[in-house]
């Protein structure tokens, strides 16, 4: 492989002008193309290697906008993108060699304005075809990895937008998997949906699926429609005297959402996400204030199959946010406060999760027992805590407690007795919802207040 792009490198160097010399060169990139192919040919690519293809993107653009040998051009750059898009599949590592040379990526996006002027004039199915191959190249290249969706998007959505217009059904195709990639990966960035390019490009989305049925375009749509249906969801239910509550079946079948999908919660501390975690935590946030509405939906606060898999999801952030400084990570001095990012999908997950435990726990004894069977009380006391990712989780934390150990003397004794390690400060707080906490013996004494505070 090796001697292959240095025979293209010294090919590019001496600009190639006649149609032999083009020729040539178009055959080296035939072999770079079916290198890599295989897996471990990928994975010996190096930073040197994507400069050598760089350049030879800058002169098949100079030869199209030019009108030397275009034919000739055109078919070496269909090679080059055909290269660089087998060089993404399932290789993280060439996708992060990528993100740090974003000088590829703007002369791609040359290529494809070169192409599309080309394109208007000539009519040439050839351009086409290059132009595909370097939509699948982004598509390729952005998958699991957000940082190269937020480049790509931030490069290329205008010019992608254009590529609609064309009317190929494989090119919107394949733009409409890029968009669902860039766009879906990146639910919770307030910039991009506040884009004017966004907006254009979802428009474009939905014209090209009603016509031609386009799976990727139904998975945006999907995604992006659900969001939109949340909020007002969320708009309704905020809303305490409401005649347009949410229907019991919509709130249950997003609770057997969650059910299923929590896991997916936990990509939101990886680097490379293969599904964005937004649309669960959004679940979430309904199902904490659903559960609020103690006699409109009784189904779901009496699921202990749904309880169950929030305290497990609770416990497992918790515990990944004690192994260091990480998105689940408690925050509590002052001046990392403005380092938060409250746009983030991860920003007051743990406080909704709090908030939907103690309020599956009013005046439910069996879901109060399941809590202190599956050690949650310990748990949600550990949440009691100033947290600048979660702000009054400190309150909803206390009011869970409340809820959990009302009229339950099993789950006050085992309150009781816990290892005295600190008294909440909160004193005030803690009166407010009926607890009185005081230290005797090392144990947290917990019992009603006198009658006179």
């Amino acid at each position: 492989m090796e001697n292959t792009f240095s025979a293209v490198k010294s090919a590019c160097s001496s600009s190639p002008e006649s149609f032999s010399e083009w020729q040539h060169l178009n055959e080296l990139l035939v072999q770079l193309k079916d290198c890599m192919l295989g897996e471990s040919e990928r994975a010996k690519l190096t930073a040197e290697n994507l400069s050598t293809l760089v350049d030879l993107i800058h002169l098949c653009n100079h030869g199209i906008e030019n009108q030397i040998e275009v034919h000739s051009t055109n078919n070496c750059l269909t090679e080059v993108y055909r290269t660089l898009r087998n060089m993404c599949v399932q290789c993280e590592q060439n996708q992060d060699l990528l993100s740090d040379h974003e000088h590829l990526f703007t002369a791609s996006k040359n290529s494809i304005q070169a192409l599309v002027k080309q394109f208007k004039h000539s009519k040439d199915s050839d351009i086409i075809v290059t132009l595909r191959c370097i939509v699948q190249f982004l598509g390729n290249c952005s998958v699991g990895h957000v940082k190269n969706q937020c480049l790509i998007w931030k490069i290329f959505v205008e010019e992608l937008n254009k590529l609609f217009d064309i009317s190929d059904e494989k090119l919107s195709m394949y733009t409409c998997m890029v968009a669902h990639t860039c766009i879906s990966g990146n639910l919770d960035n307030q910039d991009m949906w506040t884009s004017s390019n966004t907006i254009q490009m979802l428009t474009n989305v939905i014209s090209f699926t009603v016509e031609c049925d386009c799976e990727w375009g139904l998975f945006l749509i999907e995604n992006t429609e659900k969001l939109l249906v949340y909020e007002v969801m969320l708009d309704h239910l905020d809303k305490t005297e409401n005649d347009l509550n949410p229907s019991k079946s919509n709130i249950q079948f997003i609770a057997e959402d969650v059910k299923s999908q929590s896991y997916i919660i936990l990509s939101l501390l990886e680097k490379h996400q293969n599904q964005n975690p937004v649309v669960i935590v959004k679940e979430i946030e309904i199902l904490g204030i659903a559960t609020s509405h103690h006699n409109v939906y009784p189904e779901v606060n009496t699921d202990k199959d749904l309880l169950s898999c929030i305290i497990y999801l609770l416990e497992g952030i918790h515990k990944i946010g004690l192994q260091g400084d990480n998105l689940f990570s408690r925050v509590d001095k002052i001046m990392k406060l403005g380092n938060i990012d409250q746009d983030h999908a991860g920003y007051c997950l743990k406080r909704d999760l709090v908030k939907l435990i103690g309020n599956m726990a009013y005046e439910c004894k069996p879901n109060q027992d399941l809590i202190r069977e599956m050690n949650g009380i310990p748990l949600v006391l550990d949440q009691t805590s100033i947290d600048g990712r979660n702000p009054y989780i400190q309150q909803w934390s206390v009011l869970a407690i409340h809820n959990i150990c009302k009229d339950n003397n099993e789950n006050k004794g085992i309150l009781a007795g816990l290892k005295f390690e600190g008294l909440a400060e909160e004193s005030d707080m803690l009166k407010k919802y009926g607890i009185k906490a005081e230290v005797k013996d090392n144990k947290i004494i917990v019992k009603p207040p006198p009658e006179n505070e």
